[in-house]
């Protein structure tokens, strides 16, 4: 019975993760808002339920946070991408600056990672949605694998 139960429990898993990438790969970027309002309506819950519980302080700052996330969830997550960008473009321009210093002709696979890390934090200042739509779509198609490789197993 116990395997019974633990077959019907991977494969429950297997088309949740089939489904989860399929939305992914459907919704792209659109996935943050959902994952955004989910967050903040957990908060909320949780505020709720420390009210219940009498714990104001606690409950008072879980609903804000959560009114928060659903209210200001996108420019929060702008401005964060933003900063990750330029962090990451920084952060390559200096990578490049060091593997020149120690620049050798047979060398020259060192710059590969650098010039990748300021493609990724260019295109995250300059057109982070495209971007993300591509991270949400190899997301999605990374879960439809691990799914059906849970099912063929």
């Amino acid at each position: 019975m116990a395997k019974k139960s633990l077959n019907n429990q991977a494969l429950i898993n297997a088309i949740a993760l089939i489904v989860m990438g399929i939305l992914f790969c459907i919704f792209r970027a659109g996935m943050i808002n959902v994952l955004l309002t989910i967050v903040g309506v957990v908060l909320i819950a949780l505020g709720i339920y420390d009210i219940v519980k009498k714990l104001y302080v606690n409950a008072a700052i879980e609903i804000i946070l959560g009114i928060a996330v659903i209210v200001c969830g996108w420019t929060i997550l702008d401005i964060a991408l933003l900063v990750l960008g330029i962090g990451l473009t920084l952060y390559a321009i200096y990578q490049i600056i060091m593997v020149a210093k120690n620049f050798k002709k047979k060398n020259w696979i060192a710059l590969i990672k650098p010039i990748i890390t300021l493609i990724v934090g260019i295109f995250l200042i300059v057109a982070k949605w495209m971007l993300v739509d591509w991270i949400f779509i190899v997301i999605g198609v990374v879960l439809i694998i691990n799914g059906v490789m849970s099912l063929i197993k």
